[in-house]
């Protein structure tokens, strides 16, 4: 990888490291630079494998022209031979202090972004691969969390279903680690290097479902109560927002387990906190009478 010829590139657009500026640096998965150089607007810079690159670079200025400020579309794009620099205007956010704030300001946000981005999916077709479904499944064995009850269901009923309903491209990690707000209030989504690589609807808003309980001290009374999933989307979220993007709530209540399923496979390499924290949400469900019960009943 020829970085250097990359960096002369960036140079010869202006941005360059002399006591004028000031840099961070983060260097997890990919090289990103966060660039203040005096008198000049601040940069995000971001370098990574040049077809991935130019994927997201295609990808987020689509994703921006239907988001509008809910995302930070990249301005420009430099490459090599194997390399890419995309370039976006860096944005100062806020995470989400309490629970308060969290329920009045982020939810509503949180169901009209999710709208937009399932309308979005139903006219763009990102290029990259798509995770299959025994993937998942191959993955939850691998673990030694696959049980009966979950692979019939899952067979049998969960991919019947999804399989049934139009591919969308998700964001796959749309959770409260990739969400925040700029100055006035609004929700900004980051983090969009694996958009389509899970494709069923509703997908992210189950993930999302799964932080906000988390974050929130509650995720207890969805691990052990469908019916308290049900009656919380119902309340923050509306009662027509699962049937505009194509499911009733008794559907998305029985995917919900797969989807969470899929999340942990897809994820599972980010560190042992996130795999850690799901086994024991999921041994808690599979003992859940009226999870099992829900999986048993359609695919059985």
């Amino acid at each position: 990888m020829r970085i250097g010829q990359l960096l002369s590139k960036i140079r010869d657009m202006g941005i360059g490291v002399d006591k004028r500026c000031s840099i961070a640096v983060n260097m997890s998965r990919d090289l990103k630079i966060s660039y203040f150089q005096r008198n000049s607007e601040p940069l995000f810079v971001r370098i990574l494998e040049r077809k991935r690159g130019e994927r997201e670079f295609v990808n987020l200025k689509f994703l921006k022209s239907c988001l509008g400020d809910h995302i930070v579309g990249p301005t420009k794009i430099e490459t090599t031979d194997d390399l890419a620099c995309v370039i976006f205007p860096f944005v100062a956010y806020k995470r989400f202090p309490d629970e308060k704030l969290i329920v009045r300001n982020l939810l509503p946000q949180v169901r009209d972004v999710l709208l937009l981005m399932h309308d979005a999916g139903n006219t763009f077709n990102p290029e990259g691969r798509s995770l299959s479904p025994m993937e998942a499944l191959d993955g939850l064995n691998s673990e030694g969390l696959l049980t009966d009850t979950f692979k019939g269901y899952f067979e049998q009923g969960f991919q019947v279903i999804v399989g049934k309903r139009k591919a969308i491209p998700q964001h796959c990690d749309f959770t409260f680690t990739n969400l925040g707000t700029a100055g006035d209030g609004t929700l900004i989504v980051f983090d969009w290097e694996d958009y389509g690589l899970v494709r069923y609807p509703a997908f992210d808003f189950a993930t999302f479902l799964m932080s906000y309980h988390f974050h929130t001290g509650t995720i207890d009374t969805i691990i052990n109560s469908p019916e308290e999933l049900t009656n919380m989307i119902e309340s923050a979220f509306g009662d027509r927002f699962l049937e505009t993007i194509g499911f009733t709530p008794v559907e998305f209540q029985y995917v919900f387990p797969g989807y969470l399923v899929v999340f942990f496979i897809l994820k599972k390499t980010f560190g042992s906190g996130i795999y850690e924290r799901f086994r024991g949400i999921w041994k808690q469900m599979t003992k859940s009478e009226k999870w099992t019960r829900i999986m048993t009943e359609r695919s059985g």
